[in-house]
């Protein structure tokens, strides 16, 4: 009779253990990634950007993002390139984004929205861009802050782009930002 006990122990025990760490796992998301070796698509250094975080959203990395920073005197700026499967139509999911964003940052404004195509070794794709004119914190100081959002539609998966600045670097860094886009390799995942 004492084995029987002893072995109901360690089945509930080794359930458990097993219930715990399937929990574990699935509340462990979102995850920061070890930083990532130099690599090819995403170097370290791109356009006078650091790149910061990876961060993975789900199991399977097929929801990622990188990140990429400049702080320097005179330029502050923060990008960070999100990849994630296309789960519904472009204007579908432009709208979510945008919701997304006039949600969680402060004071949102739409400053202007456009349509274009953008292009990578020369392939083509359609991209949208809302600007907006938020509220938030940049170097420990609250201020008015420039931020643009980029959905790029690429066969199988969005790329969203979000960078943010000071407002008054704007014009810059948009500039900053298609420098950044033109020495990574955004149409693949990191």
């Amino acid at each position: 009779m004492k084995p029987k006990f002893f072995l109901a122990i360690i089945l509930t025990a080794v359930t458990l253990c097993g219930c715990q760490a399937t929990r574990d796992s699935r509340s462990s998301y979102p995850t920061v990634i070890a930083r990532m070796g130099e690599s090819p698509g995403f170097p370290s250094q791109a356009a006078g950007f650091s790149r910061g975080d990876t961060v993975a959203y789900e199991p399977g990395m097929d929801d990622i993002s990188v990140g990429y920073n400049l702080f320097t005197p005179s330029a502050q700026q923060a990008v960070t390139f999100y990849f994630y499967p296309k789960t519904s139509l472009l204007q579908k999911q432009i709208e979510s984004e945008k919701k997304m964003v006039e949600r969680f940052q402060e004071e949102a404004v739409v400053l202007s929205q456009s349509q274009q195509m953008m292009s990578r070794d020369k392939l083509t794709f359609q991209a949208y861009t809302v600007n907006y004119r938020v509220k938030g914190i940049i170097l420990n100081r609250k201020q008015p802050l420039f931020s643009q959002l980029i959905l790029i539609e690429l066969p199988e998966r969005y790329v969203k782009v979000r960078s943010t600045c000071p407002i008054e670097q704007a014009d810059a860094a948009n500039g900053r930002l298609r420098e950044l886009m033109g020495q990574i390799d955004w149409t693949k995942k990191p």
